[in-house]
């Protein structure tokens, strides 16, 4: 049972690697992990002390068991001394023979299991070596520009030179099918992955030259998907900081429209997280990042499970409290091969999600890793291009 819970802790840890790295939240993992692993080690030592004396006890009887065998074989073969001799000689030789046999199977074996799991990890969690900075980052407008930005995954390449220059206090959308690169300029952003060729700046700051934690600090990144990262409401909202106060996470929940949802259930912040719907989910997530007052917010899809109203009063709450940050959002929209497809849902997934964009500063059109429009939401329709496209399809 143990050994079961090590291995959901590593299993847990692994599978929200991204969001403790951008909550800074490495040493909480370290430290419930490392709990679970001596609860582990100290029932392996107990296991392995019984393995350990069930052994003595077979090579006892085993031992026992020869030395009769060798006293009736005596008496048996007294008269034939050529025959004694014989079976001696056959017996430590098969003896010799099976214990090498079986030690080299057992070491395969285990040499094998581990070069697996060594492997298997290696998969998961590699990732390119990364130069800390030595001074943090100081945000004093939350202007971020980015230059010639490329990324590959392996031999396919994702972005392809993309510039940006966002304005402190300016929304900005990043619009583009799925498998276009929206989530790794996140991703490139935090410093969850190296960048390979190009520069990012936060108030002409690169953020090579800043440390990661003051980083991630500064910044509040909302993916799509929902990470459970705690059993109930309040460990969800509160993990990266378990500090807060009842009333700020009430503020952080009111900002993201999840209090009153919270407040009608029965155990309210002790409800388990998995009773929670999926817009829900989101809203939780959301308001994990409120609490930690970022400086500047990245919104990945962070409202795509929710419905109109829900999403227009969540656009309006950040609106009201955090209209000085400085904002990116990205925006998924289905490829035009895909448009013909799904004409029964277009008004209501594409409209639904565009509707979240309409309002921005600026609006990056994203294919086969280039920006190929940007502009507000008027000089875009005015262009007739892309943009507009995927209007037009709504009329």
């Amino acid at each position: 049972m143990h050994v079961a819970a090590e291995f959901q802790a590593r299993l847990s840890a692994l599978w929200r690697w991204e969001v403790a790295n951008s909550l800074n939240t490495q040493a909480d993992e370290l430290n419930r992990y490392t709990r679970v692993v001596n609860s582990a080690c100290k029932a392996l030592r107990k296991k392995k002390h019984s393995e350990i004396e069930l052994e003595r006890i077979k090579t006892w009887v085993l031992n026992i068991g020869g030395m009769i065998a060798g006293v009736v074989a005596l008496f048996e073969f007294r008269g034939n001394k050529e025959a004694l001799v014989e079976l001696t000689l056959l017996t430590i030789r098969w003896r010799r023979f099976t214990g090498a046999i079986v030690f080299f199977a057992s070491l395969s074996k285990r040499t094998g299991h581990q070069w697996a799991k060594v492997r298997n990890y290696l998969d998961l969690v590699s990732l390119p070596c990364r130069r800390d900075g030595s001074q943090p980052l100081k945000v004093e407008g939350g202007r971020i520009k980015v230059k010639g930005l490329c990324f590959s995954y392996k031999e396919h390449q994702v972005l392809k030179g993309i510039d940006m220059d966002i304005r402190p206090g300016e929304t900005a959308a990043i619009l583009g099918a799925s498998g276009m690169g929206k989530s790794t300029l996140f991703s490139l952003l935090m410093r969850l992955r190296d960048i390979p060729e190009g520069c990012i700046w936060i108030d002409n700051q690169d953020i090579h030259d800043v440390t990661e934690t003051s980083l991630r600090e500064s910044l509040g990144l909302v993916p799509q998907e929902f990470q459970q990262t705690g059993d109930t409401i309040r460990e969800n909202i509160v993990y990266g900081r378990a500090n807060a106060s009842q009333q700020e996470v009430r503020d952080a929940c009111m900002k993201a429209c999840i209090l009153d949802d919270i407040e009608k259930l029965p155990a309210k912040y002790d409800t388990p997280i998995n009773n929670m719907s999926a817009g829900q989910k989101q809203r939780i997530g959301l308001a994990r990042i409120l609490l930690r007052n970022p400086q500047i917010l990245l919104l990945d899809e962070s409202t795509s499970a929710l419905d109109a109203n829900t999403e227009y009063e969540i656009k309006r709450s950040l609106r009201k409290h955090y209209s000085k940050l400085t904002t990116l959002i990205i925006g998924y929209v289905f490829s035009p091969c895909h448009m013909c497809k799904y004409t029964d849902i277009l008004d209501i997934g594409f409209r639904h999600r565009l509707s979240t964009v309409k309002d921005a500063n600026h609006i990056y059109v994203l294919g086969n890793g280039i920006i190929i429009e940007h502009g507000t939401h008027q000089q875009l329709m005015q262009k007739q291009g892309t943009y507009a496209g995927m209007w037009s399809k709504l009329q």
